[in-house]
């Protein structure tokens, strides 16, 4: 099992989106909120339709979204094609399908908006989502503990503070859309620098191996506790 060490690139993935988080909601010339919340319902919130501005964070955060879900969808098809371990390919796949269900949830609203209408009842779809994920880490946990474990612990644990952030503590202030969705941004972020230098190192042939040995180094070590 490799050792968890913290990296300068780990605490520039906290660094960056939390300075940027804090940009936002520092500025003096527009309420904060209208830059956190969705593009749609910021317009609905002021008279100001339609500035640039509105939902900036929510769109940074979709295009990251739909940045990484590209890449893992498309290392997955070459890895394929190349005849890469199974495990290997498969967790870009996995990585690929679960962000792009992440983007498109988050930029149309599905399970706040969409499903309800459908007769989709909320819970329904954030549980599906809560599933796909868990599936996720069951099935590929021994290829992500070889990457980087410490990068995508951080997204996972500021993912699951902004849902529960929003969950446990309903509120319309200013100082809520920092904590919920700056910790929303702060996961993005740490997801998307762990999938994209992940795929950089399973596309490259030298690191196949490397990566596929201590994902089974990591399978024997706790098999035999």
């Amino acid at each position: 099992m490799p050792v968890l060490t913290i990296r300068y690139t780990h605490i520039l993935a906290v660094l960056v989106p939390v300075a940027v988080s804090l940009a936002a909601y520092l500025q003096p010339f527009v309420p904060p909120r209208l830059l956190f919340l969705d593009p749609l319902v910021a317009a609905m919130e002021t008279d100001a339709c339609c500035k640039t501005y509105l939902g900036i964070m929510s769109t940074f955060g979709i295009l990251l979204w739909v940045a990484t879900a590209a890449v893992c969808v498309f290392a997955a098809l070459v890895l394929r094609a190349q005849g890469a371990n199974r495990r290997i390919w498969e967790f870009a796949a996995m990585a690929g399908l679960l962000t792009a269900w992440l983007a498109l949830d988050d930029a149309f609203l599905v399970h706040e908006n969409i499903a309800p209408k459908l007769g989709i009842p909320q819970i329904a779809v954030l549980l599906f989502i809560a599933a796909f994920a868990i599936a996720y880490v069951a099935k590929c946990w021994r290829v992500i503990v070889s990457l980087d474990p410490v990068m995508f612990g951080l997204a996972i644990g500021f993912l699951a503070a902004s849902v529960g952030i929003d969950v446990l503590h309903v509120s319309t202030s200013d100082l809520h859309f920092l904590a919920e969705d700056g910790a929303k941004f702060a996961g993005i972020v740490c997801w998307t620098w762990f999938h994209l230098s992940a795929m950089k190192r399973i596309c490259d042939p030298r690191e196949q191996d490397a990566t596929q040995n201590a994902s089974y180094a990591g399978q024997a070590v706790l098999a035999g506790r």
